[in-house]
C-alpha cells in the first residue's frame, strides 16, 4: 500500500544553512506542496542555500496527479525569494527512469 509522505519532518524553525532536496520535490502531493515550500524556506538560515530539481509539465510522469509539476516560469517564481546561482531547464524527449 502506498502512503503519502508527510511534510511534518521539516522544522519550521530556522535551523539549517543548506537544504538539498535532490529529486524529491516532484513527489510531494500537490495538496501539500505549498506547505512544504514554506517549511523549506522558513528552515533556512539567512544566507542559506537550497538545491533541488523540479519536474516540468512535459515530463513523462506529468499525468500522475499525486506528483507536482511546474512550468519554468512557475519554478522560477518558487525560488524567487532566493538568489539564484544556477538554473537549468531540460525539456527534451527522453525516457523517464532509464
Amino acid at each position: 500500500m502506498a502512503t503519502k509522505p508527510s511534510v511534518g519532518t521539516i522544522t519550521t524553525k530556522r535551523s539549517r544553512d543548506t537544504h538539498h532536496a535532490s529529486y524529491s520535490i516532484p513527489f510531494c502531493h500537490p495538496d501539500h506542496f505549498p506547505a512544504m515550500c514554506e517549511k523549506i524556506t522558513n528552515a533556512l538560515n539567512p544566507g542559506g542555500r537550497f538545491a533541488g530539481q523540479f519536474f516540468g509539465v512535459h515530463d513523462s510522469w506529468a499525468d500522475n496527479k499525486n506528483m507536482t509539476f511546474h512550468t519554468e516560469k512557475q519554478a522560477r517564481a518558487l525560488i524567487g525569494k532566493f538568489e539564484t546561482e544556477y538554473f537549468h531547464e531540460q525539456d527534451e524527449d527522453g525516457h523517464g527512469g532509464e
